[in-house]
């Protein structure tokens, strides 16, 4: 499914919320709402059929945590397999 099933939405609104994913930053919210901020944007794009890939929320999520959190990062990238964004 793709954004065209939604007329309402247009193509800069999903270009929009796409790039607010990828330039997400936790900055000075706690990690609660960092990741808050980032369920919403991916669940707004799921519901307009332009959904994220737990792979890419894994890695966007530990991306924008900054480097306070670098061990955290680093421990996640010795996994085998990733957990997905639900299970962190």
């Amino acid at each position: 499914m793709d954004s065209t099933n939604f007329p309402n939405i247009s193509e800069a609104q999903v270009l929009f919320l796409k790039k607010t994913f990828q330039n997400l930053k936790k900055s000075s919210m706690s990690v609660m709402e960092y990741i808050g901020r980032m369920k919403a944007i991916t669940d707004q794009l799921a519901v307009i059929g332009s959904a994220i890939s737990a792979k890419d929320k894994v890695q966007q999520l530990t991306d924008g945590l900054g480097t306070d959190f670098d061990m955290f990062t680093i421990a996640l990238q010795c996994l085998l397999q990733l957990p997905t964004f639900e299970e962190l």
